[in-house]
């Protein structure tokens, strides 16, 4: 029901923007490339703003929700949604789907934290070609293996503009550590400094972390 009503405002808004265009006498091309722009940004933006800047749990939600056909998507609803075995069967969906080895080894990271694998998520994240999620993942099997120094170590290499990175570590470390306050701490400086997906990922990652505590 929601996607009929967006799509009939889309319509609504490239239909009164190309009777402007023609009330101001607009050359029949020029009408075609406004409204193809205004197409392009209607559709594309709210896509961006949600998979990367949103911090709006709901909307995010029913993005994914909406576009739970794509494995990444599935993925991530998911965390929010699904049982550890529908978790961890997403992940090899996308281990299988893509084949570049950097998405392969990041997911197959992923899929070991699940499993409570740290060998698995050290092996896969020697793998991983490119920063910052080398590094991360390293970090991350460090974390849960309860080897802090060398987790720090790997964090020192994670580049500036990765915030979120380090603090979702010490985050994991804090909590395997039984520090709640550190953990909260160091969860609400990760989901300040994240946004979209990502946002929606830590959030939902650090509600099931403070679950157990809870009981």
């Amino acid at each position: 029901m929601i996607a009929i009503i967006q799509f009939l405002m889309l319509l609504a808004i490239l239909v009164l923007a190309a009777l402007l265009l023609i009330w101001l006498g607009a050359p029949f091309w020029l009408t075609v490339l406004v409204l193809a722009a205004l197409y392009m940004t209607l559709t594309t933006v709210p896509t961006l703003v949600l998979s990367y800047k949103s911090k709006n749990l709901r909307a995010i939600d029913r993005f994914l929700l909406r576009n739970s056909r794509k494995p990444i998507y599935k993925y991530a609803y998911s965390v929010a949604h699904g049982t550890d075995d529908e978790i961890r069967a997403s992940l090899r969906e996308i281990m299988n789907r893509y084949k570049q080895p950097d998405i392969h080894h990041v997911y197959g990271a992923l899929h070991a934290v699940t499993e409570k694998d740290v060998d698995g998520v050290l092996s896969h994240a020697e793998k991983i070609g490119s920063e910052p999620m080398q590094s991360y993942y390293d970090a991350y099997g460090h974390a849960l293996n309860g080897e802090y120094d060398e987790a720090e170590q790997a964090l020192s290499r994670i580049p500036e503009g990765y915030a979120w990175m380090k603090h979702a570590i010490r985050a994991v470390m804090a909590n395997r550590k039984g520090d709640r306050d550190a953990f909260r701490k160091e969860a609400g400086a990760a989901k300040a400094d994240a946004g979209g997906i990502q946002y929606y990922l830590l959030h939902h990652n650090f509600r099931k972390m403070e679950e157990p505590a809870a009981h």
